[in-house]
């Protein structure tokens, strides 16, 4: 009986200390968990906003704007998409995509938005990728049959064009998707020209790094003109040019993959406001004077503002008028 009281106690102890530690952990898991938002990921902004002032909302928010490009000035369900940027206190993410409409986000939250653009964008570059291969091994079949050791106007080698399409196959094989889709993580910065009164701005740039589109490293056309590479061709050319041991089609490839640049520096003049639906989702932001395009946002608010950064804001470099 004693015996069973002493075991009875030592239970109960235990099983205070257990429920002391749970508590204890669960309470510095929640305060770290709140300090990893303050400290490094912002919570996602509301989008029942009244007014927005781009770069300022980008300092302390975590945004997704959508970059739209195109000669229209609407929001319209058929436009076509070239950039993504997720704002985070200051920070911006860009996410490079091809071959992707804003309708393809109808319904999505900005995760979704993300990883279906990249799932879109990827099966955009394997298809591209695979008609150039095709096209490259359809010319080699050409060549093999061909009646006449010497092809095309320039009188091109056989031996040579096949050589040439090989290495182009090779080349186009080793590019992989990541190479370029890797988003781009840089410091959003802004420019803006105040007014005599040094507190509206007249007019405001954004500027950011954002990955090459992967297709880049792609030729325009899959096969036209490659014969334009070939040392043959600058031999036609004549003395001018380089000797034929300098311009095979290899060595332009190797040099074209070794001076080619991943990102590219982006800077976009905004312009004015531009509201509209898309389905269900409501999007406003601003018509872009530089590119022909439009930066925009989800918002749920009919009534919001959209404008210029105030030249005070803090980290804005301000140009006189």
């Amino acid at each position: 009986m004693k015996r069973t009281g002493h075991l009875l106690l030592l239970s109960m102890a235990l099983l205070a200390l257990i429920t002391g530690c749970a508590s204890r952990a669960k309470s510095n898991n929640t305060t770290g968990s709140s300090q990893s938002t303050t400290q490094g990921t912002a919570a996602t902004a509301p989008l029942n906003f009244s007014k927005m002032y781009m770069y300022a909302d980008a300092q302390r928010n975590q945004r997704l704007w959508i970059h739209t490009k195109g000669d229209n000035t609407q929001i319209d369900n058929k436009s076509s998409v070239d950039y993504l940027m997720l704002t985070n206190r200051g920070e911006v993410t860009v996410y490079t995509v091809e071959d992707v409409k804003l309708r393809d986000f109808r319904g999505l939250d900005q995760r979704e938005i993300i990883k279906k653009a990249r799932d879109l964008s990827e099966k955009y570059f394997l298809k591209r990728q695979k008609e150039h291969i095709e096209a490259a091994q359809d010319d080699i079949k050409r060549m093999q049959n061909s009646p006449t050791k010497v092809v095309g106007l320039l009188d091109a080698p056989v031996d040579r064009v096949i050589e040439n399409d090989n290495t182009y196959i090779s080349y186009i094989k080793s590019i992989k998707f990541s190479q370029s889709f890797k988003p781009a993580t840089n410091k959003l910065k802004a420019s803006v020209v105040s007014d005599s009164t040094g507190n509206e701005s007249m007019s405001e740039k954004i500027s950011f790094t954002a990955p090459r589109a992967a297709t880049e490293f792609l030729p325009a056309t899959p096969m036209p003109n490659r014969d334009k590479l070939d040392a043959d061709y600058f031999k036609y050319l004549g003395s001018s040019a380089p000797s034929p041991s300098d311009a095979t089609y290899a060595q332009t490839l190797a040099s074209h993959k070794k001076a080619y640049k991943l990102t590219s520096d982006e800077v976009m003049q905004l312009g004015p406001s531009t509201n509209g639906l898309v389905f269900k989702d409501r999007y406003m932001g601003y018509v872009l004077f530089n590119d022909d395009g439009m930066w925009i946002t989800r918002t749920t608010n009919p009534k919001a503002l959209i404008e210029y950064d105030k030249p005070t804001t803090k980290g804005i470099t301000v140009k006189d008028q």
